[in-house]
């Protein structure tokens, strides 16, 4: 389970709605408004999307394990939690936390934070419900 599919399941990723039949007629093409787009601020952004898609250097993959280890102490999750996490989840763990960075939640918490505590949630939830089935 990666970040994304987590924050789809807690309702946090918008999903797409599904075009009506007559989407794209001329007719509604006339019709319809196309809002205008905000622009992001200057240097929001920017550097985690050059991020996305490369491999992330052992430096930044130390960073977010340091980070995530730091919210397991505070959350009471066991460390073994995180030190189980494979190269590949931890950077894409990064890289979705690295899109967050600058943004607020609906709290007004730092969006990336939010992200990260959700996740470690759900790992302990995801590893407890399979403790118990193999358990059972």
């Amino acid at each position: 389970m990666n970040v994304a599919s987590i924050l789809q399941a807690h309702g946090l990723v918008p999903t797409v709605p599904s075009p009506r039949h007559e989407v794209g007629t001329p007719q509604t093409l006339v019709e319809s408004h196309v809002p205008k787009v905000p622009k992001i601020p200057a240097g929001k952004g920017r550097d985690a999307a050059e991020r996305v898609g490369m491999r992330l250097d052992p430096l930044a993959l130390h960073a977010i394990r340091a980070r995530l280890l730091m919210l397991a102490v505070t959350l009471g999750i066991p460390r073994a939690v995180v030190d189980a996490l494979p190269v590949e989840e931890l950077e894409a763990t990064a890289e979705q936390a690295t899109l967050c960075e600058g943004y607020m939640d609906g709290r007004g918490d730092p969006l990336a934070q939010t992200l990260l505590v959700l996740y470690l949630r759900t790992l302990v939830a995801n590893a407890c419900e399979q403790s118990k089935r193999s358990g059972s």
